[in-house]
């Protein structure tokens, strides 16, 4: 998420039902019964909308839960993006920026950790240059 917030500028993500252990809005108004979060770590399912952002932030007892993951990683990019403009100007992040996330037309996300980590050696190659 932070590459498409620095790409189109929006400063913050709205996170709803971050603590979002039981399905309650497909199963009637009453509350789901809990479930074993380690046997079935869905909580949230409305059908064919699978997004990364639905669900829960954290477990009970603290665990972070992959969704947290992301919005840190997330967090950590937007930051390096940012890093990188102060060091070598908008336009060339944006370049870089633009190969996954064209002006116009949807995003070619990288599918692989390797195609991200190079992306962000790109970036570091921005703000360090040799």
């Amino acid at each position: 998420m932070g590459w498409l917030g620095f790409a189109h500028d929006i400063p913050i993500w709205y996170v709803w039902d971050a603590f979002y252990w039981r399905d309650r809005h497909n199963r009637g108004r009453d509350l789901a019964p809990a479930h074993d979060l380690v046997a079935d770590p869905r909580t949230f399912d409305d059908g064919e909308d699978h997004g990364a952002l639905d669900g829960v932030l954290a477990y009970p007892g603290a665990l972070p839960s992959l969704r947290l993951a992301q919005l840190r990683r997330g967090l950590t990019d937007r930051l390096l993006l940012e890093a990188a403009v102060a060091r070598a100007g908008r336009p060339a992040v944006m370049a870089l920026v633009r190969t996954i996330i064209p002006a116009a037309g949807p995003p070619r996300w990288p599918t692989s950790d390797a195609a991200w980590e190079a992306l962000r050696g790109r970036v570091f190659a921005l703000i360090a240059p040799r």
